[in-house]
């Protein structure tokens, strides 16, 4: 049995049988001697993007060439955190809704559009007022039976809204100003 270590990916397999993996393409560890470097790193919880073959040792990466490989993946991690945030502000306005009345809304995009509809027709003779709008949890309904009612509804929702999308604003700018991996990880999402 051998523990073989991909040369490219640094993916270890511990205990297999050696003779099914090229060695062109896996670091193929028998002998104990060959092997106290990947315990010493496996012991010591290096990731294995931080190990390094040279020759046929394995070895942990110096600080300069970590650095490099952070480096290479900041960007891809940054997009992996912009959508996270997107994520995270979608969740809050469709699951969290808004407050008004001391009733809670819903902010899912359906909501938000049919609550744009009615404030830009709340004026409108035909509106069919009372109107009556569920909560958040559908506990309950609230009729609404002015156009006064609906405005001030739509600025509640609007108000919440703007307060989601700024403070996500303001994640987004951290993260596209995070220098390194450890900044950007130091980055938490904290809205509610």
């Amino acid at each position: 049995m051998a523990i073989v270590v991909n040369r490219s990916t640094r993916v270890d397999l511990p205990s297999v049988d050696p003779t099914g993996y090229d060695p062109a393409v896996w670091l193929i560890l028998t002998r104990s001697r060959d092997n106290s470097d990947y315990s010493d790193l496996k012991a010591r919880g290096v990731p294995n993007r931080y190990w390094k073959i040279t020759g046929e040792r394995l070895a942990e990466m110096s600080q300069a060439e970590k650095d490099a490989v952070e480096a290479a993946e900041l960007p891809a991690l940054k997009r992996e955190a912009m959508v996270a945030v997107e994520a995270r502000t979608e969740e809050l306005l469709s699951t969290r809704g808004f407050l008004h009345g001391g009733n809670r809304f819903p902010l899912t995009p359906l909501f938000r559009d049919l609550l744009a509809g009615y404030d830009t027709l709340r004026s409108a003779p035909s509106f069919p007022y009372p109107l009556s709008i569920g909560t958040i949890d559908d506990a309950g309904a609230v009729a609404f039976n002015s156009a006064s009612e609906i405005r001030s509804l739509y600025v509640s929702a609007v108000t919440r809204m703007r307060a989601v999308y700024d403070a996500g604003a303001d994640l987004k700018a951290q993260i596209r100003a995070a220098a390194t991996v450890a900044e950007l990880r130091g980055i938490v999402d904290g809205r509610t």
